[in-house]
Parts: C-alpha cells; sequence; structure tokens
C-alpha cells in the first residue's frame, strides 16, 4: 500500500488556527490528518508509528509492540538523555543493550530495517549534529549500524548523512 504525504508551510499563526489544533492540540509540530482526512496525529513517535501502520510493516501486534517499545525509548528516554548531557552523557548505560543487539543482528529488531531503527538512528543522528556527539569505538556495532543508516538513500534525503 502507498503512503501519500503532501508538505505544508507553518508558521507561528497558522499552528495556532483551529485547523491545525485539530491535528496538533498543543500547535506544535510534527502533526499529521491521518488517511481518514479527519484524525489527528502528533508526536514523531506516534506518526512513524502510524505511516510504519499504513505500509503494512508491522503485521502483528507483537512486531508493532516490539517496535513501539523501541520507537518510545528512542523518544522518552534516549533523546532526553542525549539532549540533558547535551551528549556527553554516560554513553555505555545509554547504549551498551543496543550495541549488544546489534552484535547478534544487523537492525534492532532482527534483519529487517524497520521503524525502531529509524527512530534510534534520527536521534543519534540529531545528538552528532547539535551537539557534536560521536560514539565510543568502543560500539563497534553501534558505529556500523549508524554507517548503514547514514548510507540509506531516504536517511540521506531527509535527516542527513555525515
Amino acid at each position: 500500500m502507498g503512503v501519500e504525504f503532501s508538505s505544508v508551510t507553518l508558521n507561528r499563526a497558522s499552528m495556532k488556527s483551529g485547523e491545525y489544533l485539530a491535528v496538533h492540540p498543543f500547535g506544535k509540530i510534527p502533526g499529521m490528518k491521518a488517511a481518514d482526512g479527519e484524525t489527528g496525529i502528533f508526536e514523531s513517535g506516534a506518526l512513524m508509528l502510524y505511516v510504519a501502520d499504513l505500509s503494512g510493516s508491522l503485521p502483528t501486534p507483537e512486531q508493532r509492540g516490539a517496535a513501539a517499545s523501541w520507537v518510545i525509548w528512542a523518544n522518552a528516554t534516549m533523546w532526553p538523555a542525549l539532549e540533558s548531557s547535551r551528549g556527553k552523557g554516560d554513553m555505555q548505560a545509554l547504549f551498551g543493550p543496543v550495541d549488544a543487539i546489534l552484535g547478534k543482528q544487523k537492525w534492532i529488531l532482527g534483519d529487517t530495517f524497520s521503524i525502531a531503527d529509524m527512530a534510534i538512528g534520527a536521534y543519534i543522528r540529531y545528538g552528532e549534529m547539535f551537539f557534536g556527539m560521536a560514539l565510543p569505538k568502543t560500539m563497534p556495532n553501534l558505529v556500523a549500524f549508524m554507517d548503514a543508516i547514514k548510507n540509506r538513500e531516504h536517511f540521506k534525503a531527509t535527516v542527513g548523512g555525515g
């Protein structure tokens, strides 16, 4: 199933309009209307999971739950830890388990790239871009994971390679 996207230009005034507040009740970004043209979806993790659902890439409740665990971890745990430490926090505590998982499989959920990888990769890239963060060389699996993500065509086009 294809997913159709359209881009809109937002400014402070349009983000406080009734039309946009129906999408995002706090008048922030990101936000989008669902395929039904009515339902508002906001917060990056929710948007990512919704698009994954539309694409059919998470066909079982177990797959969706596993992906949601990582997307929510990236949004609620990983990014706040990076942001509050300006990318200088305890990388072993934050990323040690991720590096261990990636030592056993190519992607977070197994052999197939998923929305979980996108969420984690995007926030690591933001840490690099915003704070000059560097992944420790003691985490070669995570470094290889990020190299693979940065080389993805759509990642380069949206988040930027490195």
